[in-house]
């Protein structure tokens, strides 16, 4: 049975350490690895609808590849670009984590509809070059909307955040592994927030660059959380 152990706050600072430790055994492979992973979701993000879809479907497995790649560079193995797309070739595992991605994408699709009757009234914005009279109405969210889309968010990333990682090294269904990350975090919260904020901090100075940091910060993340797996589940 695996084991969740509970760590101290401070582990989160020693995630991020340990990931980019993996992430400088090899910085090229990180870096060319991330722009294909990016290039393949921008790629996607001009296809209406389907592409969003495909986005959601093809995000777990991308970053189970990812999340591989980070598990041989931690056991001193050489890493490639084509680990992105190892989960592709494994048939039960790719189903599961396309299932996964089925679940995230219901998820985000019910958590749009249940945050309709928070959104209301507006806000007028300048809408000079519009065929109309110049103006549009926002709207907007009150407080107890930001509350829930804050709230949403966060039970989310509980429930999504090790779900790929428990399918790929733990051989885990989407379901199981959707319920143990959420207990993970759960008996983690103050690291996993602590964890999360840092990404925050750090996303803010990953963009300032034309959003080049970003070839640097996901991997490292991704790493940082590998090791943050393997420091709470035994």
């Amino acid at each position: 049975m695996l084991q969740i152990n509970s760590v101290a706050a401070g582990n989160a600072i020693n995630w991020y350490q340990c990931g980019w430790k993996i992430f400088s055994m090899d910085k090229l492979n990180w870096v060319l690895m991330t722009l294909v992973f990016f290039v393949i979701v921008f790629a996607l993000g001009f296809i209406p609808l389907l592409g969003m879809i495909a986005v959601y479907l093809l995000l777990p497995l991308l970053q189970a590849g990812m999340i591989s790649a980070a598990d041989k560079a931690g056991r001193g193995e050489p890493i490639d670009v084509g680990d992105l797309f190892i989960v592709f070739k494994m048939k039960e595992k790719r189903n599961t984590l396309l299932a996964l991605g089925g679940i995230m994408l219901a998820t985000v699709v019910a958590v749009m509809v249940f945050s309709l009757p928070f959104i209301g009234g507006g806000v007028p914005i300048d809408m000079s070059e519009t065929p109309t009279d110049g103006t549009a109405v926002l709207p907007v969210m009150g407080a107890g909307g930001l509350l829930f889309a804050v709230t949403a968010g966060l039970l989310m990333a509980m429930m999504f955040f090790y779900a790929p990682v428990l399918v790929i090294l733990r051989d885990m269904g989407a379901v199981d592994a959707i319920k143990t990350s959420f207990a993970g975090t759960w008996k983690n919260g103050l690291p996993f927030v602590i964890f999360m904020l840092v990404y925050i901090a750090l996303s803010v100075v990953a963009a300032i660059p034309f959003g080049l940091g970003f070839l640097i910060l996901l991997p490292v993340v991704v790493a940082a959380s590998y090791c943050s797996y393997k420091d709470i589940f035994a």
